[in-house]
């Protein structure tokens, strides 16, 4: 029997460590895990999810998970340091965001997720590049506040194209 489950949030979950595996029987499209401290893991039951988003839950990046059903990645306050190279599967990802999450360098394959129209990598301290961006003709929304990286530079590689948000660096 699947349930008509759909959207899940957990937040302040003190003894969470996982979902069950009867998650599997729920059409999932989205799940907000939000100040759950002892969260390790994402079953693959959630691979189909649409909308993925965790804040202060991870220690480190969740491994083996990237769908490429995935449309919407949020991070916040998660110990990314390196984007996985396994991201790069999520081609229909429209939003992304890593928001402090100590992100040092973003991979050259970036600019393959041309869907994308909304980029955050804001207090990203030690960011310097964010390669591919223009390759990405649908993006609209881009936050680079409170990193290293260029503000000149990255107006040379927009140039004329029509933003409706952009934060860069004083």
């Amino acid at each position: 029997k699947r349930w008509p489950l759909r959207h899940l949030v957990l937040s302040e979950c003190s003894r969470i460590k996982t979902l069950p595996a009867t998650i599997a029987e729920c059409p999932l499209e989205s799940l907000v895990i939000y100040e759950c401290k002892k969260f390790r893991a994402l079953p693959e039951a959630t691979w189909s999810l649409t909308h993925l988003w965790l804040e202060g839950t991870f220690k480190a990046f969740p491994e083996g998970y990237w769908s490429p059903a995935l449309e919407d990645l949020r991070m916040a306050y998660v110990k990314v340091r390196d984007i996985p190279d396994a991201l790069a599967a999520a081609t229909r990802l429209r939003r992304l965001e890593f928001i402090r999450c100590g992100i040092r360098k973003v991979p050259a394959w970036f600019g393959q997720l041309s869907q994308l129209e909304r980029i955050s990598f804001s207090e990203n301290y030690a960011l310097k590049h964010v390669p591919g961006l223009e390759r990405m003709s649908a993006l609209k929304v881009l936050h680079l506040d409170e990193t290293e990286v260029e503000s000149t530079t990255v107006r040379e590689v927009l140039g004329e194209r029509e933003m409706y948000e952009l934060r860069l660096p004083a």
